[in-house]
């Protein structure tokens, strides 16, 4: 048994406190001495209170252990020197614990400084806030693009004429607004997109804030390249005919004076080649303007299945006349969209032509129509098992005017893909041999959600 120090104290604390007892009795009841029995009474309290100083050392000890613990202050540390015996495994353990604890903080503050380097250095804005409008992080990035700092709130953002803060606060979680600013007399378009954090004692907000005007300008000058030379090309294949013809017409009737009644007929037959390839022109021109005039939506609640009753019921006769089987598939039941109708079924029947099309001499020739629920959105898709679309022109199905078809005006796919946007959806593709799919994809609304936002 180890017997140090503080086991000797103890012991002689115990027997000084019975010899001092003792003595009070024996001085007392033998001498009836007052004043000593009064200094022996003294002494005794005085051993009392340094016996219980000594038994409380251990626990003042795991006290400021306790407290380090708490406070995680790994400084602290005891050392091994000149140490009570009693007490040196017990040390010996706690300057364990205390390494140990420096440890997982170094690792801690590792962590955090490289999360916040990344945080701070991210090319896109980043925003944390809670629900009373108090800004938790952000990142310099976002101070740059709103002008903003972590002390001065959303609020602030109002002060700017701006409606950011607005908008940062109606966004709904995994939706996406573009909103433009103006930052130092530059015009700043953003892509803003929210997240929700859900925490044990509360729900925070992250918002992204992303610039992306470079890329919209590139992406603007690459699509009114491929518009100018599909215009062009339309243009050419349109006028080449009609000036040949007109300068053909001309020379006949220059080098005639009076026509025979065959030149007459050539002539004429050149005039209704003109008119054709001119009334060809005006419909292309039509196609155009109606590429260009979008109608604003008109939002309300649809239900799934009352949107695919009515395509169903639409275009029943048509689907039964070509001999193609129709299936629709919807999970859950009562799944509705924040959409506009008419405008959802337009698209729907684009889809649903071109699959038409893409099935024709197909044996069993099948249209599958569904709605499922994935994560943030509502998932639409038609699938047929056509003959597919070829790899090297699935990346150009949406260009406007763009068509493989002999009849086809090419902007069925492109006036879809801008209703999809009017939605804050997105419309894609897949296709090989045998099957192809188009995916509409819907953002997820609450109701009674601002559709403004």
């Amino acid at each position: 048994m180890v017997f140090g120090r503080y086991n000797r104290t103890l012991i002689l604390l115990v027997l000084l406190l019975a010899i001092t007892s003792l003595c009070i009795f024996w001085v007392y009841f033998t001498f009836h001495a007052w004043i000593t029995t009064f200094n022996l009474c003294i002494m005794w309290v005085l051993l009392v209170s340094i016996l219980i100083y000594q038994v409380n050392r251990v626990n003042r000890n795991l006290a400021r252990f306790f407290q380090a613990m708490r406070n995680q202050d790994s400084s602290l540390g005891y050392t091994r020197e000149n140490v009570d015996p009693v007490f040196r495994e017990l040390y010996e353990q706690m300057d364990l614990v205390f390494k140990d604890l420096g440890k997982l903080k170094n690792e801690k503050d590792r962590g955090f400084n490289f999360f916040s380097a990344i945080f701070n250095n991210a090319d896109v804005g980043l925003l944390v806030y809670d629900e009373q409008g108090k800004i938790i992080m952000l990142n310099r990035t976002a101070e740059s693009l709103i002008g903003i700092t972590k002390s001065s709130g959303l609020q602030n953002l109002n002060q700017q004429g701006t409606h950011l803060m607005e908008t940062i606060r109606s966004v709904y979680p995994g939706e996406r607004v573009l909103l433009k600013i103006d930052r130092n007399d530059e015009l700043v378009q953003l892509s803003v997109r929210s997240r929700m954090i859900i925490l044990p004692d509360r729900k925070l907000n992250l918002i992204s804030l992303q610039n992306i005007r470079q890329e919209l300008e590139q992406n603007e000058a690459e699509s009114w390249q491929k518009l100018i030379r599909v215009l062009v090309h339309e243009i050419t294949n349109s006028v080449s005919p009609i000036t040949l013809t007109a300068s053909g017409i001309i020379l006949m009737m220059e080098s005639q004076e009076n026509p025979g009644k065959d030149k007459v007929k050539e002539i004429v037959s050149g005039l209704y080649a003109i008119r054709k390839r001119s009334k060809g022109m005006a419909s292309f021109v039509e196609s155009y303007r109606q590429l260009a005039k979008i109608p604003e939506p008109n939002f309300s609640f649809v239900e799934v299945q009352q949107l695919f009753d009515n395509l169903e019921r639409l275009m029943k006769d048509e689907l039964i006349k070509k001999g193609i089987d129709l299936r629709v598939k919807i999970a859950p039941r009562e799944i509705s969209l924040w959409c506009d109708e008419q405008l959802v079924e337009q698209i729907l029947i684009n889809l649903l032509r071109n699959a038409e099309e893409a099935l024709a001499d197909v044996n069993d020739a099948t249209i599958m129509l569904s709605c499922v629920y994935i994560q943030d959105a509502v998932l639409m898709t038609m699938t047929d098992n056509g003959k597919g679309i070829k790899s090297d022109l699935i990346g150009s199905i949406f260009i406007p005017f763009f068509t493989t078809k002999e009849e086809g005006s090419g902007i069925g796919l492109s006036i879809s893909r801008q209703l999809m946007n009017l939605h804050k959806g997105r419309i894609s593709v897949q296709s090989k041999p045998g099957k192809t799919i188009f995916s509409l994809y819907f953002p997820l609304k609450n109701p009674g959600h601002n559709s403004t936002a």
